[in-house]
């Protein structure tokens, strides 16, 4: 599955969970789920649960006139276009209604175990009210409950309601009822299904009698008679796909690291500064010991700090790339499935990856040992050359001193000669001076 899509379904089903349980811890609501096949009219029922009124559209499929984001997308046809599970909080009667994708569809196998879990984690949450629509245009169950009965063997002693949509004929909702509970004995699920709905066909000529607001509530306060029960769902099936897509996923994020970093760290490393030398070596080694040693964390805190460490290096070696924008998505779809970790086969089993990343490393290690000698003699060599040019200027200025000191002693020496001669000057005219105060 395409990862921004399956972030997307990611980011829908946690709001649904965080919305769930908050609600239940603060109020206690009453949980609805309804379910069902591609084709029920589940979205149609739970957008007029919601609020939505219906009109007929030129290909007289029925479309919503007062439309919302809120509301579920209805298909003209019998393709599943619920791609994301979608929820309705009704304050007046304190029922949260949850509609989930058509189960047992099979138009996308990955997508169908996400909506699995969440189903698991909310029902096994606390009691909840579990309706399953059953498309029934006829005064008898169609295919002997067929769909029905293999939805049921996903759960463990289940008791559910049973809602029929789109019932054409003319007995009364009783009469119907009953002959429904005939067939249901029948094939021996009469045990498993507590109440039945009925919602009848809407034609054109009847459409304002089947969806109005006194049916609407109607159809509110059968809901709300609806016990609730515990369910217990069964193992899911193939959901050692999700450890397999995990493990993928993973496996891209970390060769792509490794071999980023394996080729910036090759390119830059003649030019590092010595102490972003020092951190990348350091990073390092810090990565290989973990890798060897931190297979005792689970499989996402083994991944976090994973990436940590090489983001690290990433940031030492001025690396911008759009990996670390992929590796940050992935950890919002890893972070979601840890909370499923004991629901989920193979979840755990950190031997494989553990074993590619010390191999992809193994490879690494080389050539950073082989890096990490030549920034040492690099290193020896930049600390004799600064030696070397720090006794140059020394040297330097050891000979401008002395050449300055020459300078100076020419300068002295040339003051005294100056002096000497000024001062034969004035004994000559001391003479000239005595001898002429004798003539006097």
């Amino acid at each position: 599955m395409d990862q921004a899509i399956l972030l997307k379904l990611i980011e829908k089903c946690q709001e649904i969970l965080d919305y769930y349980s908050k609600h239940y811890q603060q109020t206690k609501i009453s949980t609805v789920l309804l379910v069902g096949l591609t084709g029920s009219g589940k979205s149609t029922i739970f957008n007029f649960l919601s609020g939505a009124n219906f009109q007929f559209n030129a290909k007289s499929y029925l479309e919503i006139i007062n439309k919302s984001d809120n509301y579920s997308k209805i298909n003209e046809g019998m393709i599943s276009i619920t791609k994301a599970p979608n929820y309705f909080f009704n304050k007046q009667n304190n029922h949260l209604i949850i509609d989930f994708p058509g189960f047992q569809d099979t138009n996308g196998d990955f997508d169908q175990l996400l909506f699995d879990l969440l189903f698991n984690k909310i029902v096994t949450t606390g009691s909840i009210k579990l309706i399953y629509i059953q498309k029934n245009p006829e005064a008898h169950l169609l295919n002997r409950g067929t769909d029905l009965q293999q939805f049921l063997k996903q759960l463990k002693n289940p008791k559910i309601s049973l809602l029929l949509n789109s019932y054409l004929d003319d007995l009364p909702d009783e009469e119907l009822i009953q002959s429904i509970k005939q067939n249901l004995t029948e094939v021996n699920l009469q045990n498993s299904i507590d109440k039945i709905l009925v919602l009848r066909k809407a034609k054109k000529s009847s459409l304002n009698q089947i969806f109005n607001d006194n049916s609407r509530k109607h159809l509110w306060s059968q809901i709300e008679q609806v016990k609730e029960n515990k369910i217990e769902p069964q193992q899911l099936n193939q959901s050692e796909k999700i450890s397999f897509q995990i493990q993928n996923l993973l496996l891209t994020i970390m060769n792509e690291y490794l071999v980023l970093l394996n080729e910036n760290f090759d390119q830059k490393y003649k030019n590092l500064f010595e102490k972003d030398a020092e951190d990348i070596l350091k990073n390092m080694q810090e990565l290989l010991d973990f890798v060897k040693n931190g297979n005792k964390k689970t499989p996402y805190k083994w991944y976090l700090n994973f990436i940590a460490i090489c983001e690290k290096m990433a940031n030492n070696l001025s690396i911008k790339n759009q990996i670390i924008d992929g590796s940050k998505n992935f950890i919002k779809i890893f972070q979601y499935f840890e909370q499923f970790s004991h629901l989920i086969s193979g979840y755990n089993q950190l031997d494989y990856v553990n074993s590619i990343a010390k191999y992809k490393l193994k490879m690494f290690e080389e050539l950073f040992n082989s890096r990490k000698e030549a920034l040492k003699k690099s290193q020896i060599d930049y600390n004799i050359m600064k030696l070397y040019q720090q006794q140059l200027d020394n040297n330097e200025t050891i000979e401008k001193l002395q050449k300055e000191k020459f300078e100076l002693h020419k300068e002295i020496e040339k003051m005294k000669i100056e002096k000497y001669e000024q001062q034969i000057k004035i004994n000559q005219l001391k003479e000239e001076l005595k001898y002429k105060q004798s003539l006097k």
